[in-house]
């Protein structure tokens, strides 16, 4: 029987008061047992009977009590202040970048979202890895955080990720993620800690120093357990069904079946992010980070033990859904095109605001032409973009290197062959090209983009130069590096140093430390793309 949106906020409601609850039993219980441990720790041998040693006065019970609740209000309202930031802060998760083509497709289908959805507050973030992920996050203030990595980004089309993005909106208005995000806030806490004790437990069993301390770090480490696994099955109640829902809303909302159901193939048979440490946080996720053979099970203890549904299951509704069958997943959506630098599209004056730091007093706003304009503005100053507090300098700015440049009657110019760089989009990211030698300027932060997206394929030169710096890898030896031929960087026309852009990949590179900034010469940025991609097995 379908419920009524009223009833589906007391059901939300009951929920999070039962957190509460059995925060204050686990608080009462831990009181309770950690002064049996100590009684046990001090006086196990000095004659009591056991009985004495779980036998409180009403006093002492009342007392026990006071401190639980105590504790619980106490972590209760710590979980639940700035939650969505701390768990961003965890994931590792930044404000999309405006200047990347990526980046932009996401926050235009989350602006979409929003009107679509009469306003919804959602705001997006991308965690900046090669694991195909995505997961949502909700306050008790109503505002909703959508999230996927840089490898759902670089491997999904529009249509998909519209789908995912579709699937984690219905968690965010059936309240489901406000639930996911409020238990993992209050019990996730304790996979640290619980990994903290284990750490100290196995120093302590293989050091001299066993006896009460092994048995009081065996007792803690059970009690700790056992509050993880409660964190773990609250999160399964409330978080496996669930799943089905927002597949079945996602797909009201796009009329598309088949793009969620192609998103969650592809997700499936890439990395989801195991290992990461993400483990306490699963629920939130769109599919389990580390893969588990009983999330594709059903029955009472996949149930229990589990926070998603058989994703094949998943997979053949939405088929049934769109009456396709399973062999439409592996067909390729995605060609790889030949290499281009796609130039940018110009900057509207409407767009970008910005602060600027005059002896310490933020200035401004400023559109980019009056930015400019102004004197005292350097290459130094201090700039802040209108509704963020994000701080950088104004070199670090791509959007305004360009026409401070054209103020000053010239442009960053290429660091070998001294032609004006020009602005240019590759696989997505804002970079710099010369396109007299060829040569590419990208910020370091960017590279990683660069190198998780594979939308481009390699041309024999390229594989011929990979294969040279191969062997070169193998020598015991290797060639004296040419100090002579030092570059000054395009930015701050400080020297660059040339080294090796891992020991792992031998190929040299040019480094701005300063302005954190790597300059590839012709084919250069390729090459390393080709060595990355092969690593991951995307080239045989």
């Amino acid at each position: 029987m379908p419920f009524s949106f009223i009833e589906i906020e007391k059901r939300k409601t009951r929920i999070v008061f039962l957190f509460f609850f059995i925060l204050l039993l686990f608080y009462f219980f831990s009181a309770w047992l950690i002064i049996v441990a100590v009684k046990f720790f001090f006086f196990a041998f000095s004659g009591l009977r056991l009985r004495s040693f779980f036998y409180f006065s009403p006093k002492l019970i009342g007392g026990i009590f006071v401190v639980a609740l105590i504790s619980a209000i106490f972590h209760w309202v710590f979980s639940i202040s700035n939650v969505n930031e701390r768990i961003i802060k965890v994931l590792g998760s930044k404000e999309p970048d405006k200047d990347d083509l990526y980046h932009k497709r996401f926050m235009n289908i989350i602006e979409e979202v929003k009107i679509a959805s009469g306003g919804l507050n959602i705001s997006a973030v991308v965690m900046p890895i090669l694991a195909m992920n995505a997961f949502s996050l909700a306050n008790f203030k109503n505002q909703g955080i959508i999230g996927i990595t840089e490898g759902l980004l670089a491997r999904l089309d529009r249509a998909e990720i519209e789908a995912v993005v579709a699937h984690e909106v219905a968690h965010i208005v059936s309240r489901d993620t406000l639930i996911k995000t409020v238990a993992v806030s209050i019990f996730g806490v304790y996979g640290s800690i619980l990994a903290k004790v284990k750490n100290s437990l196995t120093e302590t069993r293989y050091s001299y120093g066993r006896g009460r301390g092994l048995v009081f770090l065996v007792f803690m480490y059970v009690v700790l357990s056992l509050i993880n696994s409660l964190g773990k099955i609250i999160s399964c109640f409330i978080s496996r069904q669930c799943e089905y829902r927002a597949d079945s809303v996602a797909v009201r909302l796009t009329r598309d079946p088949l793009s969620l159901a192609k998103a969650l193939y592809k997700i499936s048979i890439h990395w989801r992010g195991a290992g990461l440490g993400y483990e306490s946080l699963e629920s939130i996720f769109i599919i389990n980070p580390a893969y588990r053979g009983l999330d594709e099970k059903e029955g009472f203890f996949a149930s229990l033990f589990s926070t998603h549904p058989p994703l094949l299951k998943r997979i053949n509704i939405l088929l049934d859904m769109a009456h396709a069958d399973f062999g439409e997943l592996t067909l390729t959506s995605q060609q790889k095109k030949p290499r281009r630098v796609k130039p940018p599209q110009p900057l509207s004056e409407t767009q970008l605001r910005w602060f600027a730091n005059k002896d310490g007093v933020w200035q401004g706003p400023f559109s980019a032409s009056q930015l400019i304009s102004l004197e005292w503005v350097t290459n130094q100053t201090f700039l802040k973009r209108e509704n963020s507090n994000k701080i950088c300098f104004l070199y670090q700015e791509p959007s305004l290197l360009e026409l401070v440049h054209q103020k000053r009657g010239g442009s960053m110019l290429c660091p070998l062959c001294f032609h004006p760089l020009a602005k240019g989009y590759y696989e997505g990211v804002l970079v710099y090209l010369c396109n007299s030698c060829g040569g590419i300027l990208v910020k370091e932060e960017k590279l990683p983009r660069i190198l998780i997206r594979e939308e481009i394929g390699f041309s024999s030169e390229v594989i011929e130069k990979a294969k040279n710096v191969e062997q070169l890898s193998k020598k015991t030896f290797l060639p004296q590096k040419n100090i002579t031929a030092v570059l000054l960087c395009p930015l701050c026309r400080q020297k660059m140093l040339r080294n090796f852009y891992t020991l792992a990949v031998l190929l040299e590179v040019d480094r701005c430390y300063y302005c954190k900034v790597i300059w590839f010469d012709k084919d250069e940025l390729e090459v390393l793309q080709y060595f990355v991609e092969k690593a991951r097995g995307s080239i045989r």
